[in-house]
């Protein structure tokens, strides 16, 4: 019945409801099931598929295998962290490799222990970020100083942390209403950040600069490519048209492959979106730049 009411209101709706926007994407993985055989073949076959569609390549920001939860799932199936090592190398050639991070309260894996915005503590996140930042350097894996949150999860502590490692690029502020938090919300409305504009964050030295760009819906895997057009639209600023840069995201294990490129085909068919390879997303003109601690005040 849904995807008949759907069909019959597209039916009659306008078709290129994001053609007055100029749009550049970049595509964010967050990947945190390398240890399954499916999800991963499957990951490698979107990554090369979605690389002939628009001649880029996506980011997949990886878990690595210090987190807790990803450690023991691991374990309960058998597969090696060396295997691991092995999987992520294969990855790095279809895609640019980035870290996700995922934090637990006191150590201890579960939905309660999950460290979103209001179930914070500064000791358990910083121990588990340096953790995870240290495998990479560990095992000679770049994350290419590339940031994504997990639940969506960032705030003054996390900001610290990311340039004090030496990121640059973070891809956890969004405004869409499934993805943004309590803190980032705040960030952006007290700065009149409209959605689709990156900036720059710096801490006492403005060399060392945190570029922030947003992540704005997850890539749609209806059979209807217009949900996209609908849910983009209702998050855009209708006076804020030009330039609009930003990622959608997608999971490794939701992924359904057919509908996702017939979104994309239809994004840049219909509604002229440019897909942006990491390199491109990067090199775009940010000129807004925040003190940080002058913009919570």
């Amino acid at each position: 019945m849904k995807d008949l009411i759907k069909k019959i209101y597209y039916k009659f709706s306008e078709e290129a409801q994001l053609l007055a926007y100029t749009i550049n994407l970049g595509y964010v993985f967050h990947v945190e099931k390398v240890y399954s055989d499916d999800i991963f073949e499957k990951l490698i076959l979107f990554c090369k598929e979605f690389q002939k569609l628009t001649n880029t390549k996506p980011i997949c920001a990886i878990i690595p295998p210090t987190n807790l939860l990803l450690k023991m799932q691991m374990s309960n199936t058998g597969f090696s962290e060396k295997e691991f090592i092995s999987r992520i190398h294969k990855l790095s050639d279809y895609a640019t490799i980035g870290y996700h991070g995922h934090f637990y309260l006191a150590g201890k894996i579960g939905d309660c222990n999950a460290i979103h915005c209001n179930s914070f503590n500064q000791a358990d996140l910083i121990e588990q970020f340096s953790r995870d930042v240290k495998w990479f350097e560990q095992n000679s894996i770049s994350h290419n100083h590339i940031y994504t949150g997990g639940w969506w999860f960032i705030n003054e502590e996390v900001i610290k942390l990311l340039i004090k490692h030496k990121f640059k690029y973070d891809f956890s502020f969004s405004q869409a209403k499934f993805f943004y938090n309590q803190f980032s919300n705040a960030f952006m409305k007290k700065n009149n950040i409209q959605p689709g504009e990156s900036f720059n964050i710096f801490i006492g030295n403005e060399k060392e600069k945190l570029l922030c760009i947003q992540n704005f819906i997850a890539m749609h895997t209806t059979k209807f490519p217009q949900d996209f057009d609908r849910n983009m639209k209702s998050l855009l600023n209708k006076n804020y048209k030009e330039n609009i840069t930003g990622v959608v995201n997608s999971h490794d294990y939701d992924l359904n492959i057919p509908y996702t490129i017939k979104c994309i085909k239809y994004q840049i068919n219909i509604n002229k979106v440019k897909f942006i390879p990491f390199e491109q997303l990067i090199a775009q003109n940010y000129p807004r730049t925040i003190s940080f601690k002058a913009a919570l005040n």
